[in-house]
């Protein structure tokens, strides 16, 4: 079932992250650092307003949606769907506004402002209506707003730097293009924002009750990701921060790639496991997730490691080499056990009801993040700031795990983790001891090798997974050939 769920929303969870990867790179080129900086700064702040303005209710959604099937019950939801949307949207753009406008003071004018604005209430509508879409498994709306808004965005983007001139002004118009293009088909292709009207106040209270905790924690996970953008803009200015950027957010991107190619249906089938067959076949199910995450995260992320000085020479503007050669492997490495833990040992306390667990480690992560940032900075300069996201994924992802095993009996694979990881990281090894690659072809023969010895090391040391697997997928295509 994982396999199939995972397979369905594998093109989504494939273009969009991608893209996004290279837009990185191709912003390097064309964007000054300062401009690259006041942009990736825009992006950290809608992803802070969404956790804080959106996160509550859109909890709500991806837990408790199923529940309203019935027609009547649903009416219900709709009314205080609309209502908790829309009214989020408002108090967001009413919050951002001063808020911009001390962040940034003279180095933006009253015409990024508002497109900033435009950008984050579209975005944020979009990264709504994607958990809505999930939560449903309604996989085709949801993979056409994945792949609109970065995909689209990004190429409207580029058309709007030609025409208009390289500038924050010119990235912003090109995603709200395809932002509002995704909420026209939000609309057109679900009930959602299609029921207005007075709403259940039990609706509210529970949605405040369980997605009230999540936000906290949510929010603080965001703001540990994002806190060394702001100290490095704050202690050493917007184009030290487009120079961190390239590499901080190369390597945060690889790794949430890996992670999401399987978690998109993953959640909501435990859920679903949780609901019809008790809390045993959830844990089941959720160690069976653990597994396949682990096995798709370990290539991408220690790969990365592998050929990071190849990458870095071959394909990132040359003003942003030195830092971005120091960043990578440091981000990579934080957003490896951050979004490992964010969706594996976490998930425990969801299905549990126990999200305060999640906001004490969240409120760890944040700490040991700023902590860890601020003195980076102060002994190593920009590259420092890296250290932050690093040091707090591994502490958090250590205590998660702990406490899922204390407080609920949650057996983690770790024993299967540990040679997931073993086979990464002779990988990258490997990789690494090449030369550097100084063509496209050359990297991408590096990445082909890197791919037969994790395979092979894979099968060596995890045979009864590798076996299983190859009989799923060699009966998988006996069925489609008796069809």
């Amino acid at each position: 079932m994982l396999i199939r769920q995972t397979l369905l929303y594998l093109p989504a969870q494939i273009l969009a992250p991608l893209v996004a990867f290279a837009s990185v790179l191709i912003w390097a080129h064309l964007l000054v650092p300062s401009d690259l900086g006041i942009v990736t700064l825009l992006v950290a702040i809608q992803e802070i307003c969404y956790a804080a303005f959106f996160g509550w209710w859109g909890f709500y959604t991806l837990r408790f949606i199923a529940q309203y099937s019935d027609p009547e019950k649903r009416i219900s939801f709709l009314k205080a769907e609309t209502t908790a949307v829309f009214g989020s949207a408002i108090v967001q753009t009413l919050v951002v506004l001063p808020v911009l406008w001390l962040s940034f003071g003279k180095a933006i004018g009253a015409d990024v402002i508002a497109l900033a604005l435009l950008f984050m209430i579209t975005r944020s509508l979009n990264n709504y209506s994607a958990d809505r879409a999930r939560a449903e498994a309604r996989i085709l709306l949801y993979s056409l707003i994945q792949v609109i808004g970065p995909v689209i965005g990004f190429l409207f983007g580029l058309l709007c730097i030609w025409y208009f001139g390289p500038s924050p002004d010119a990235v912003l118009a090109g995603f709200i293009t395809a932002q509002l293009i995704g909420v026209g088909l939000s609309v057109a292709m679900s009930d959602f924002g299609r029921r207005v009207g007075r709403s259940s106040r039990d609706i509210f209270k529970t949605a405040l009750s369980f997605g009230g905790t999540q936000t906290t924690s949510s929010m603080l996970a965001i703001l540990a990701i994002n806190a060394p953008r702001f100290i490095v803009s704050h202690q050493l200015g917007l184009g030290a921060v487009g120079m961190f950027a390239v590499g901080y957010g190369l390597g945060l991107r690889a790794s949430a790639f890996a992670v999401t190619l399987v978690t998109a249906g993953a959640y909501p089938l435990v859920v679903r496991k949780m609901q019809t067959e008790g809390r045993d076949a959830a844990f089941t199910q959720l160690r069976q997730n653990m597994i396949l995450v682990a096995l798709t995260v370990a290539p991408v992320t220690f790969g990365l490691l592998g050929i990071n000085r190849s990458v870095v020479e071959l394909l990132v503007a040359a003003p942003y080499r030195e830092v971005t050669l120091l960043v990578l492997p440091l981000a990579t490495i934080g957003g490896l056990f951050r979004y490992l833990r964010a969706h594996t040992s976490d998930q425990v306390f969801l299905l549990n009801l126990k999200p305060r667990i999640g906001t004490l480690i969240a409120i760890c992560d944040f700490m040991v993040a700023v902590a860890s940032a601020f003195f980076g900075i102060r002994a190593f300069g920009v590259i420092g700031a890296a250290f932050g996201p690093m040091m707090s994924g591994i502490v958090t992802f250590i205590l998660s795990f702990t406490l899922s095993r204390l407080k609920f009996g949650f057996h983690a694979p770790l024993g299967t983790f540990a040679r997931i990881v073993a086979a990464g990281a002779i990988m990258a090894l490997v990789i690494w001891m090449l030369p550097t690659a100084r063509t496209m072809p050359m990297l991408l023969a590096h990445v082909g090798l890197g791919a037969v010895i994790y395979i092979s090391c894979v099968g060596l040391l995890l045979p009864k997974e590798a076996r299983l697997a190859a009989e799923k997928l060699l009966k998988r295509r006996n069925k489609g050939a008796s069809q």
